[in-house]
């Protein structure tokens, strides 16, 4: 199988002054996650803590190249695969459902006339829920919702996520997919010189892949993806601290789309996503 990365985030909600018994919690905590990557053949990971609103620790393990000998730092750009799908839902509730031009009730086909399948609601899609109420993550299906934040934003996927989060939070060492410049779009909408450059000095720091071949790493390669809801976005431990910070202080959303976000659906068994 592949093995692309783990980045951890932590969300810890005591505020109380860093100190030894903090430094010792972090250190035994990093040695657990270090004892985790070499259990399970992860070349690198990064992970970062979030305490009181604040960035605490942060740091690396292990090596983002292998053949280089590059060791993985806090700030080491990775592609996430569908860990994408916290901005894709942040910028459909962002665009669509606090600007009052969408119902989590509202059917996928009002927004996306050619979808197949079974009908169901933009929420459902959000939540992995079938229109029959059972839980089925599918990140296909949830790529569905692309259409839908573009159509509420009037632009490309990749400017919204550009400048809806990484911009904004600011995330700077984030990237909206691989697939950067010569995509032909009906908005017009392309980077900048000094953004695609900015990006691509990124990208050419990620973390490189590997999959294991009988318990050992061999370098693999990640297709050139655009990004979408699900998946294809580049970002690191520390840029996602930052979105998490964000997130929580109501600066990309309303409390109100908060609340909806982080509630879990399905009455007395409800489903593992919100």
């Amino acid at each position: 199988r592949t093995v692309i990365v783990v980045l951890v985030l932590v969300a810890m909600s005591a505020v109380a002054p860093v100190c030894a018994q903090q430094a010792l919690t972090y250190t035994i905590f990093k040695d657990y996650l270090d004892s985790y990557r070499e259990q399970y053949g992860i070349p690198a990971l990064s992970a970062g803590v979030v305490q009181g609103g604040q960035g605490g620790w942060a740091g690396g393990l292990g090596e983002q190249d292998l053949e280089a000998n590059i060791t993985a730092r806090a700030d080491t750009p990775y592609f996430v695969g569908n860990l994408s799908q916290i901005f894709g839902s942040t910028l459909l509730l962002r665009k669509c459902y606090d600007q009052d031009t969408l119902e989590l009730k509202d059917e996928i086909v009002r927004w996306v006339p050619g979808y197949g399948g079974p009908a169901a609601t933009v929420g459902q899609i959000l939540t992995h829920q079938s229109s029959s109420g059972a839980y089925a993550f599918d990140p296909d299906r949830f790529s569905s919702l692309t259409a839908v934040i573009e159509e509420c934003a009037d632009l490309p996927y990749r400017h919204v996520l550009a400048g809806e989060i990484f911009n904004r939070v600011p995330m700077l060492r984030s990237v909206p997919g691989r697939a950067l410049d010569g995509a032909s779009n009906s908005w017009g909408a392309s980077f900048s010189s000094a953004e695609l450059a900015r990006y691509n000095d990124v990208l050419g720091q990620m973390a490189r892949h590997y999959r294991l071949d009988r318990g050992q790493p061999v370098r693999a390669a990640v297709p050139l993806l655009p990004v979408d809801a699900s998946t294809g976005a580049i970002t690191t431990a520390l840029d996602l601290a930052e979105f998490d910070i964000a997130l929580r202080s109501s600066s990309l959303l309303s409390r109100q789309a908060l609340t909806a976000a982080w509630a879990q659906p399905g009455g007395p068994s409800p489903m593992p996503e919100g």
